[in-house]
């Protein structure tokens, strides 16, 4: 008979087709290959009664596969910065071993490696790669990817592992100065980044904690303040904490504000040629020099003067101060935002008194029977105290008679009163007054007289001029003891005839309707009720602008347009009405001869050879036209007298 055939697969049977013929017997096997294949034996095995033994045939088969897949480890689990860390990559049994690599960033990493095999299931390989590493803040998020590389099949597969690194949270960089104006909202958001991720913040202004409060929120990592104030600005400082550790992050906020002065040196003594310094204390941002001057009226800043800013103080130093740096200086801020801040700063130097004479204080009027006050002020430093005299007797304060009176107006000015309560004829005449310090003594001479006609004026002098008119000021004299009024006298200096500009008791006057491209002389005087001052001894010269004529010539252009143009609607207007009169009566002429004529021809019809007579028709209109307008000017009249006595004259101003 025929034989029995079987497969097997590593001793175990596997089932095959059977075929037979008449004389023959086979066993086809037929089987996709995998990876249980690699290195197994399959045996083809005939049995028949008449063999002892049976006959068998072997084959061992090799099959190229890849690992079914990819292991890695982490060591130890939990990274911290300071340790060192590996991380291993083990892949299964796979034939031939596969090649293992890391990578990072798509980049080969190849310090640290350490690779190994060892064998695996059904005749493989299993391939190990290891990668050793120092753990740092910065490695927490990194991914490396394990490579494995089947050279013969061309195949690769791939495996990522993440590292987490535990640490204390870690604030990204920002810049450690901010500046804001004020007014201006100021957000800020600050980033930390630690493992475990859960964070807590505190917030801390100069070193005190920070809390939501008014204009101010915080939250987690982010303060918000709403329209910032000078007082927001300072060092900021926020603390990131988390199970690992805590880490903080400083800042400063400044806040750009409008400079102002907050306190200055008050009253500053020196004698005449020391040094002296003042100083102005300054709070605002920005604030540099170009931000800070010092002024006074009429003071120069020469190179006796310097300044200095330091420590947001300003300092003025005048060097060999003189009795004429008396007064106050002002410092001055501006750094751009908002109004300039300016305070006076007092400097006194201390001198002797200096008597103020003003010029109508030299004389006091009074008449019998009235009271009467003189006056004496003087300047100076220290206490000024003061004294009176009448011919070589001191005056004190005698009630029946006297009384002497003394205030300080400012910190260097001084007044002394005195005041003559019943003036009889012996108290007419010079009252000598005294004032003294530690530093020496000034007199002067006050005189009591009756009631009179004033002393002129003086410092007469043009404010400003034009083509035809100019100012004038002065200031008054002697006034008599009587209120005063002024009268101003004036003329071309080529005519002999002055005109008059009576004044109140004002010290500024403007004269009009003068000529341009004149020269005027002018003089003032001074009256009241017991008479007139004589002229000032000397005119004022002043000679008027030349006129525009190119504006007064476009002016009388365009007004001669504007009449020319109004009259031309006029005459278009009239030609129109007189063109329709025109036409209306010809209409009429016409109408009534031909009306006659055909009462004629039918009254001479039976006569041809009779004359007849063409009617006459005269149209009469009166044409005559009366206009015309008569104007009067009134004219001011002003007092004018003839040109005698002159006055020396001076110029003032040619313009």
């Amino acid at each position: 008979p025929l034989g029995k055939i079987q497969w097997f697969k590593n001793d175990k049977k596997i089932r095959s087709t059977i075929t037979t013929t008449d004389n023959a017997v086979t066993a086809d096997l037929s089987f996709v290959v995998n990876y249980t294949d690699n290195d197994a034996t399959y045996k083809c095995e005939v049995t028949h009664p008449a063999l002892e033994i049976p006959l068998m045939a072997t084959q061992n088969l090799k099959v190229l596969f890849m690992p079914e897949h990819l292991t890695i480890k982490q060591d130890p689990v939990h990274l911290k910065p300071g340790a060192q860390g590996t991380i291993t990559c083990e892949a299964a049994s796979s034939y031939p071993a596969v090649k293992m690599s890391w990578w990072h960033e798509g980049a080969h990493v190849k310090e640290g490696i350490n690779s190994y095999t060892k064998p695996g299931l059904y005749g493989g390989k299993l391939s190990t790669i290891q990668l050793t590493f120092n753990v740092t803040p910065e490695v927490d998020g990194k991914v490396y990817m394990c490579q494995a590389t089947n050279i013969p099949l061309l195949k690769n597969m791939h495996k990522d592992v993440s590292l987490n690194v535990y640490n204390k949270p870690t604030f990204d960089s920002l810049p450690n100065l901010m500046t804001y104006t004020e007014g201006d909202n100021i957000f800020v958001t600050l980033q930390a980044k630690g493992r475990p991720s859960q964070i807590t913040y505190k917030w801390f202004k100069n070193n005190k904690p920070l809390y939501t409060f008014h204009n101010r929120r915080i939250r987690d990592s982010m303060v918000n303040i709403t329209g910032a104030l000078r007082d927001d600005a300072g060092n900021y400082t926020c603390e990131a904490s988390n199970t690992e550790g805590s880490s903080t992050f400083w800042f400063v906020i400044l806040v750009k504000h409008r400079a102002t002065i907050t306190n200055t040196s008050i009253g500053v003594v020196v004698t005449e040629g020391e040094d002296a310094q003042l100083w102005c204390k300054i709070d605002g941002l920005p604030l540099g020099p170009e931000h800070i001057s010092w002024t006074r009226p009429h003071f120069f800043f020469d190179k006796r003067t310097s300044i200095l800013l330091e420590n947001s103080t300003s300092y003025l130093t005048i060097i060999n101060a003189t009795k004429f740096d008396s007064g106050y200086f002002f410092c001055v801020v501006n750094n751009g935002i908002g109004n300039e801040s300016s305070h006076g700063v007092l400097l006194i130097v201390q001198h002797k008194p200096e008597i103020l004479k003003v010029g109508n204080e030299s004389k006091t009027a009074g008449n019998a029977g009235m009271q009467a006050k003189l006056h004496c002020r003087a300047a100076g430093a220290p206490v000024i105290r003061f004294s009176w005299k009448r011919e070589g007797s001191n005056i004190t304060s005698v009630s029946e008679k006297y009384i002497v009176e003394e205030r300080q107006l400012n910190e260097t000015f001084y007044e002394s009163t005195l005041t003559i309560r019943e003036v009889d004829q012996y108290n007419y005449g010079d009252y000598e007054c005294t004032a003294s310090n530690d530093l020496g003594r000034t007199t002067s001479v006050n005189r009591l007289t009756v009631f009179s006609h004033p002393d002129p004026p003086f410092s007469f002098q043009l404010v400003n001029a034009t083509h035809d008119e100019l100012t004038v000021s002065w200031s008054p004299g002697f006034d008599g003891g009587d209120p005063i009024t002024y009268r101003i006298r004036y003329r071309p200096v080529d005519k002999p005839t002055y005109r008059y500009d009576d004044v109140g008791n004002e010290t500024r006057h403007t004269i009009v309707g003068l000529r341009p491209d004149t020269t005027y002389l002018l003089n003032i005087m001074a009256r009241n009720r017991y008479g007139d001052s004589s002229y000032m001894s000397q005119s004022l010269k002043v000679t008027m602008e030349k006129e525009n004529l190119h504006h007064k010539s476009n002016s009388n252009s365009e007004k001669s347009a504007t009449v020319a143009e109004g009259t031309h609607i006029v005459f278009i207007f009239l030609g129109l009405i007189v063109g329709i009169s025109i036409l209306v009566s010809i209409f009429l002429v016409t109408y009534c001869i031909h009306r006659r004529r055909n009462v004629t021809k039918q009254m001479n019809n039976d006569n041809n050879d009779s004359s007849s007579k063409t009617p006459t028709i005269e149209m009469y209109a009166p044409n005559t036209y009366n206009g015309g307008y008569e104007e009067n000017l009134s004219s001011i009249s002003a007092k004018s007298e003839t040109y005698s006595n002159v006055s020396p004259d001076y110029n003032v101003s040619i313009l």
